[in-house]
């Protein structure tokens, strides 16, 4: 530890430098709507209007299609269909994340489940032997 002219420590006052800079300013307290309102007047609404959109888009289909839109029956068949295409995207990522660009990866996904479900559907053949 060396000493400067003044007598004080060097490393002592690098210390206390690098402790102001590093820690953060202080924010205003403010409250959740003038905060929404601010980033509202500043065009940065992040997902809100995703979720209002898919909010309205529920409303109008569950309004229009005789309250069929909500059922469990639907809402089954929605997850099934969003776990399938997830499914497929995720595989797609990971093969354009190696460096290997095929793009036909989810075409022949949707070609082979075509073909399971006319085999299963119409032909009569058991999942196992379809798939």
């Amino acid at each position: 530890m060396t000493t400067n002219m003044a007598g004080s420590s060097e490393e002592s006052t690098a210390s206390t430098e690098a402790t102001s800079a590093s820690a953060p300013a202080a924010a205003p307290s403010e409250g959740f709507f003038t905060s929404l309102w601010r980033r509202f007047t500043r065009g940065e609404l992040g997902q809100i209007p995703v979720v209002i959109g898919l909010v309205l888009i529920a409303i109008y289909f569950q309004v229009a299609g005789n309250s069929l839109f909500l059922s469990p029956r639907n809402l089954t068949f929605l997850i099934q269909q969003v776990i399938t295409v997830g499914t497929i995207g995720l595989g797609a990522v990971l093969v354009l994340l190696i460096g290997e660009i095929d793009l036909s990866l989810p075409a022949v996904a949707y070609f082979c489940a075509g073909v399971m479900g006319v085999l299963s559907a119409h032909q009569g053949w058991s999942a196992p032997a379809a798939i």
